[in-house]
């Protein structure tokens, strides 16, 4: 919430995705030989083993070479790395809005996106361009507070300037 805030605060545009079959899509740098699995196990040849040429989910090099097959793309495509944290890519678009070959349908789902905006306009939490930039943040704990365990509740909020951007409540783990 805090990066959403200041993203409205500078004016800047934010894109979100969620990529399901990431790990299956990168490529491994070193030689890489697993045991045939359960189920697949060639009865001709029980004990050979496979060569792996791309990277499989829990593998532990999967992850890097997920990172590296998407930033190379990224890279490619003129984002370029943050400068404090080089797994943020950051791209600046100076158009507006950019349609290839719109059709009646893609106007229709529009209708039906302002339509659904139009009756949820009120909700949600606001953070605004001329909104205040200061965090603040409140902690409290009742000390004791549950009477059949002694354990004590703790429970904070985080405030840039006055937009809610963080709440917790939590049971302590301990005793008091």
């Amino acid at each position: 919430r805090i990066f959403l805030a200041y993203a409205a605060h500078n004016s800047f545009t934010v894109f979100q995705m969620d990529v399901k079959t990431a790990f299956l899509h990168g490529t491994l740098k070193e030689d890489v030989y697993v045991c045939q699995p359960e189920g697949f196990i060639n009865a001709d040849h029980p004990s050979h083993v496979y060569e792996l040429k791309k990277a499989l989910y829990g593998l532990k090099q999967a992850p890097r070479a997920w990172y590296d097959e998407l930033s190379m793309f990224l890279l490619q495509n003129h984002f370029f790395k943050g400068t404090i944290d080089l797994t943020l890519f950051i791209r600046r678009f100076d158009n507006d809005i950019l349609v290839a070959k719109p059709t009646e349908k893609h106007l229709k789902e529009v209708k039906r996106i302002f339509l659904y905006l139009r009756g949820t306009v009120n909700m949600g939490l606001w953070y605004t361009k001329d909104s205040s930039f200061e965090l603040n943040g409140f902690l409290d704990a009742d000390y004791a507070g549950c009477k059949d365990t002694f354990k004590s509740t703790s429970g904070g909020a985080q405030f840039l300037g006055e937009k809610l951007v963080s709440w917790s409540s939590k049971k302590q783990d301990c005793t008091a």
